[in-house]
């Protein structure tokens, strides 16, 4: 089963994103399962971590008894909480899951906070050098990050 992890700011679309370019996918892509996880902030940090990757781990793992052939995660990696930075997932966390790749939404133009995006893309590139795919959303034309979604999402899964 390839594993194939999805990241990025709000500011990017992400999620509009990915429903319109899964919408209809079936079509030209490979069999695929699709999930979205939204991190969520308990009595601690450290305690949210553990639950957000451990809900992650558990669908991955549901997924792989059933023989998917390809698990699609929408996630953040870091997450923006007031004036903190927020690390969602663990280094332990890359070392079990093993994703085969990682698509990080990167905003081009829109004003907003820079170091989100920036915390976000180092701590991707410091695990997984070889494995990301950076797809640039420009403001008003999400058309051209959809297309471009599609075409790495096939040549991944195919």
């Amino acid at each position: 089963m390839k594993i194939i992890l999805i990241t990025g700011t709000e500011e990017t679309d992400k999620d509009v994103i990915m429903d319109l370019a899964l919408k209809g996918a079936e079509k030209i892509l490979p069999k695929f399962h699709y999930v979205h996880f939204d991190f969520k902030i308990k009595k601690n940090i450290e305690e949210s971590q553990k639950a957000y990757e451990r809900k992650i781990k558990e669908k991955i793992k549901r997924m792989k008894s059933k023989r998917m052939k390809n698990l699609i995660i929408n996630c953040n990696f870091v997450e923006k909480m007031g004036d903190w930075y927020i690390i969602t997932v663990t280094e332990k966390f890359f070392e079990d899951v093993k994703p085969d790749f990682i698509i990080l939404m990167k905003n081009c133009k829109r004003q907003f906070d820079k170091n989100w995006e920036k915390i976000t893309e180092t701590y991707i590139l410091s695990r997984l050098k070889k494995k990301i795919k950076i797809i640039k959303v420009e403001e008003g034309n999400i058309k051209e990050a959809i297309k471009s979604l599609k075409r790495t999402l096939k040549l991944i899964m195919d």
